[in-house]
């Protein structure tokens, strides 16, 4: 956890820097963006300075910003955290960042890995077949890979989709059944997930859940919260085992209708519930221009730069600004500004 003593106001910053974006109004940066889209999104354009104006700071996160509804300042604070939750193309695949749980998730088309902000582990998980005993199929090949906000999943064939959503409470991560697969009826519908990265799985002692801990036998986080049902809601019994190469997910499926959906979720064990807006004093200033609200965040900790880019929580205290326009009724998120010079404070 981060222990804030000022904020990085610095002189030396300049291309629409921190000074800048504190007093920027909505209109002056909505046009920044546009005009940094149109000369390829990669740098912030330099239009020199702002109008000075109604820039307003939020002193905490009850204080709804003049100019705006209660529904309205809810709205963009759910924007907020859709965005920074959401999964981000990278080379050889894609990448979720988890503030809450001080981690970053990548999935490369097999499997996942995760790794947390401090480094000193790595965890994973890939689905290597499913099926009934002695007719298990093997997972094999690419499967269709479908990002969209928060959520990913891997299409493997016809009957078995793999997903996940990534959001505060941690990594969920699923499956949903759309047929019964092949076998013999009486026995139990299998998952064999092998173990990525350096933790050992323990089964907990009720079966529903893993313990995954390092090599001193510290527990770092959990896969649990197992809960199966089938297309009328039923729930169905389930539990995990032990197998030589990870963990073997089993469910009782007789007398259930498909599709069924599978969903635990993997937090780290230590961490208490934090309110990770205010780490990164999302709101510190706020500039509300009709349909278009501009937002600060001055503690926000990504070394990247420009219009965009994707995250990756490198410097302290780098900062970043938020443009989030009304549609209708509803806030979406236009843009991530970046400074040219992000530094941490």
């Amino acid at each position: 956890m981060k222990t804030k003593t000022s904020l990085p106001f610095h002189s030396s910053m300049h291309l629409f820097g921190w000074w800048q974006w504190l007093r920027a109004s909505a209109a002056h940066a909505a046009m920044l963006v546009a005009l940094a889209t149109a000369a390829g999104g990669t740098n912030v354009v330099d239009v020199g300075p702002p109008p000075s104006g109604n820039t307003q700071q939020v002193t905490s996160l009850d204080q709804i910003p003049e100019g705006l509804a209660k529904s309205d300042w809810s709205s963009i604070r759910a924007a907020y955290e859709t965005g920074r939750h959401a999964f981000q193309p990278i080379d050889g695949g894609w990448q979720a960042r988890n503030l809450g749980q001080q981690w970053t998730t990548r999935f490369d088309g097999r499997g996942f890995v995760t790794e947390p902000q401090g480094g000193g582990w790595q965890w994973g998980l890939e689905l290597k077949s499913y099926g009934f005993a002695g007719q298990e199929r093997a997972i094999s090949g690419q499967p269709a890979v479908k990002a969209a906000g928060q959520r990913l999943s891997y299409q493997w064939d016809a009957a078995v989709q793999e997903w996940f959503v990534n959001d505060q409470r941690g990594l969920e991560h699923g499956f949903v059944v759309k047929e019964r697969p092949s076998g013999a009826v009486g026995t139990e519908l299998q998952f064999d997930l092998a173990v990525r990265g350096s933790l050992k799985p323990q089964i907990s002692a009720d079966a529903q859940g893993v313990q995954f801990q390092d090599v001193q036998g510290a527990t770092v986080l959990t896969y649990a919260g197992l809960k199966v049902w089938d297309a009328d809601g039923k729930f169905l019994p389930s539990h995990f085992v032990a197998t030589e190469a990870g963990v073997r997910l089993l469910v009782d499926e007789r007398d259930a209708r498909y599709p069924l959906t599978i969903d635990p979720i993997a937090q780290q064990a230590y961490l208490k519930a934090s309110n990770t807006e205010y780490y990164d004093k999302f709101g510190f200033s706020v500039s509300v221009s009709g349909d278009t609200v501009v937002v600060g965040a001055p503690w926000e900790d990504s070394s990247t730069t420009g219009v965009n880019t994707t995250p990756n929580n490198s410097v302290y205290d780098a900062g970043a600004a938020y443009v989030f326009v009304r549609n209708s009724s509803t806030w979406s998120q236009q843009a991530y500004l970046k400074a040219s010079n992000a530094g941490g404070g």
